[in-house]
């Protein structure tokens, strides 16, 4: 076992087994349909998440047995704070009531495209003998999803009718028009590589190899990435509506944390 890796991993969990309690207060009993503020909260969540998942990793085990795997927990979590950088500019910049609702739909047609996937996928398997419970399934969507349908669906052969028309959100997009650029050009870096670890290909197997060529560079390139996505649960941690106390808590354990991230490893 790495000491370095061991004692990175401690301190990563430590970091994130914090912030958990203090997520769990902030969610609770609330729905993401009424409460845009949560679209944030859920991005510091699956952030925390991500980082708990990567600490026991490189606590339990050799960074070479585990690095597709961090890499595809990093990947998310860099792509997700892409995204909600995106989203901060939209609210930040713009105020009126006429705006906002602007801004709610330019969120809805974020979520929308997850749920028209879902429903294309579903068709498939049905239009191919996959065995499922068609009924109950569009009961689930027509209740779970109702904020966002213009109407009801009555077969899962028909196209879904949304309040919004669907829009795409390329990668480039989202960076261009970030209430940070220059954090989110970092956070595109890390996800360009970390992309490529994710998917079967050449690549995936190039980058591979560069963890025995260059652990310790690897290992840089990975502490820079948890160090970005950091810097994005500090962003968006004020939607979690934290008591003094566990500012404070959040506050000393962060600042630890990024002293162990931005120093070299031995």
């Amino acid at each position: 076992m790495d000491t370095n890796n061991e004692l990175l991993g401690k301190a990563i969990c430590t970091y994130a087994e914090a912030f958990q309690k203090i997520i769990k207060d902030s969610i609770n009993g609330k729905s993401i349909d009424e409460n845009l503020d949560l679209a944030f909260v859920t991005v510091v969540c699956k952030n925390v998440d991500a980082f708990n998942s990567v600490g026991k990793l490189l606590y339990s085990a050799s960074i070479e047995s585990t690095y597709f795997s961090v890499a595809s927990i990093i990947r998310g979590a860099l792509l997700n704070g892409i995204v909600s950088l995106y989203l901060a500019n939209k609210i930040e910049s713009e105020k009126s009531d006429t705006e906002q609702i602007i801004i709610r739909e330019e969120i809805e047609k974020l979520y929308i495209d997850q749920i028209a996937y879902l429903i294309s996928d579903l068709k498939y398997l049905k239009n191919n003998s996959i065995d499922w419970d068609v009924k109950s399934t569009l009961n689930y969507i027509n209740s779970e999803f109702a904020t966002y349908l213009k109407e009801p669906m009555s077969d899962i052969d028909s196209d879904p009718v949304f309040k919004h028309n669907k829009k795409r959100f390329p990668v480039k997009y989202l960076v261009n028009n970030s209430k940070r650029k220059d954090l989110s050009l970092r956070l595109l870096d890390g996800y360009i590589f970390y992309s490529k670890m994710d998917h079967l290909g050449v690549l995936s197997y190039k980058y591979y190899s560069k963890i025995y060529q260059n652990r310790k560079g690897e290992m840089e390139r990975l502490k820079a990435a948890l160090f970005d996505i950091m810097l994005i649960n500090l962003h968006f941690s004020v939607f979690l509506r934290m008591t003094d106390e566990n500012k404070e808590k959040v506050s000393l354990i962060t600042k630890v944390i990024q002293d162990i991230l931005k120093t070299k490893m031995t």
